[in-house]
């Protein structure tokens, strides 16, 4: 099997792609109802796909599932029943949700996947899960305190260059969040409040950690493969041979 077709039907593809369209296609739809009620259906597929990872792997299922519902209940009860605490509980869950797979994630591709292209693709999912979920802890900030980030907004139709704002939506956070953890920052979202600015330093420390430690170690696997594709461990230093002594006589 070549390896585009393995990286096709491997066990990470339906995770990535609907990290994919969640990050990159939500936040051109529509913010009314229509867009809405579409965003709310891809994050439930992506919390339903969180929890059959889970499945799969064997451990931890129960905690898992557990939080998607959680995050799933929660995400259809606030349409219906809007409340500053329902949505601070929706953030909560599906952040917590998203952390936790996170990292569960990195684990099993650290022992179930070493060296190989699903590594890779995992390590993706990971670190964009880890953008997601960072989003959900800025939306819990802006559900309590709807000023803690501000958009830029440049209006220059009378020629003055006049600076505004306005609060960031939750697309916008989604931006901000993917801009912060790769260390770019344009500086166009601004956060405002000490909690939110707080958030943003501990997302750059994240992607900083994780850029340098998680995919330096991938890549070390890589290098260990041979030309078929098979994962040779490194072998441990062996200790130094002992000196032999020359018997006399001998050069």
């Amino acid at each position: 099997m070549s390896e585009w077709k393995r990286l096709l039907v491997g066990r990470f593809t339906v995770l990535l792609a609907l990290l994919g369209f969640n990050i990159l296609v939500l936040p051109l739809l529509d913010e009314g109802m229509a867009g809405d009620f579409i965003g709310r259906a891809f994050y439930s597929l992506l919390f339903i796909e969180c929890a059959d990872l889970l499945r799969r792997t064997g451990r931890y299922f129960r905690t898992g599932l557990v939080l998607s519902a959680l995050a799933l209940g929660f995400g259809w009860l606030v349409p219906f029943w809007p409340g500053p605490w329902f949505y601070l509980l929706q953030f909560l869950f599906a952040g917590t949700l998203l952390f936790f797979h996170a990292i569960r994630l990195m684990d099993a591709v650290r022992k179930d996947h070493l060296g190989n292209e699903q590594s890779i693709v995992g390590a993706l999912c990971a670190y964009l899960l880890l953008g997601l979920a960072w989003t959900m802890a800025y939306s819990m900030v802006c559900s309590a305190d709807p000023g803690a980030f501000s958009v830029r907004i440049f209006d220059d139709a009378d020629g003055g260059g006049v600076e505004r704002s306005r609060h960031a939506s939750f697309s916008q956070l989604i931006y901000f969040s993917i801009t912060t953890i790769t260390t770019l920052g344009y500086g166009d979202i601004v956060p405002r409040s000490p909690l939110a600015k707080s958030l943003a330093m501990c997302e750059v420390l994240t992607g900083v950690a994780f850029l340098t430690v998680v995919l330096s170690v991938l890549v070390g696997m890589l290098g260990r493969r041979d030309r078929h594709g098979h994962h040779h461990p490194v072998a441990r230093s062996s200790e130094p041979a002992r000196e032999q002594s020359s018997a006399p006589g001998q050069v």
